[in-house]
């Protein structure tokens, strides 16, 4: 919206200058976002690297190994609530940018009246007009790219605690202690149906 100052008026709208700034710092946290996202992703990586290190060191028992799992699922609910929390603050600017439409629809229908302002501020608003334009075109495209990426970092979260969860489960019911360092080795081939020992991995046999 732009500010139109004229005699004897009543108070001018708000300053589209300073609305397009607060955006713009909306739109840099955002982009921040990713960036933790993946950072969380690695950690929750390697702390499901250091369980298996242990289970086939023998370093404690699958119940303890279990319960540190429980803890990372729990982390992982943790961050979809901050996920949820962030869709909700997309949803709080989304709001500001259709309050600004109207704002700058009632500001532009405004100078229609007021020719000597139309011919001073024409150009200034053409501008703000265009930058408004472009960067609420940028927020549309960084929101699917966030969601995307969101979903993306869910789903490898989600299949990373799957795949130590079932290797745990199998070492503590089917597998002496001796054999557990081959288990976790095995990789399921989808189109074989069974599940192999990748070759000059330095497995013992079962």
């Amino acid at each position: 919206a732009i500010m139109c100052p004229r005699p004897a008026a009543p108070a001018a709208p708000p300053n589209a200058e300073d609305d397009t700034v607060s955006l713009e710092n909306e739109h840099i946290i955002a982009e921040s976002t990713i960036e933790q996202e993946k950072v969380k992703t690695e950690e929750l990586e390697h702390q499901i690297r250091s369980l298996e290190e242990r289970l086939v060191q023998g370093g404690g028992g699958g119940k303890e190994l279990l319960n540190n799992l429980n803890e990372s699922q729990m982390m992982l609910e943790q961050r979809q609530t901050e996920i949820a929390e962030r869709k909700q603050r997309e949803v709080e600017m989304q709001q500001r940018i259709e309050l600004e439409e109207e704002t700058t629809a009632i500001v532009t229908s405004t100078f229609t009246t007021l020719q000597q302002e139309v011919d001073h501020k024409t150009q200034r608003l053409k501008k703000c007009l265009g930058k408004y334009a472009s960067l609420r075109e940028e927020m549309v495209e960084l929101r699917e790219a966030h969601d995307a990426e969101r979903r993306e970092q869910e789903a490898l979260q989600a299949a990373l605690i799957a795949e130590l969860r079932r290797r745990l489960l199998l070492a503590d019911s089917f597998v002496p202690h001796a054999g557990r360092a081959a288990v976790l080795r095995l990789r399921y081939n989808d189109d074989a149906d069974a599940w192999e020992m990748p070759p000059h991995c330095g497995a013992e046999p079962l």
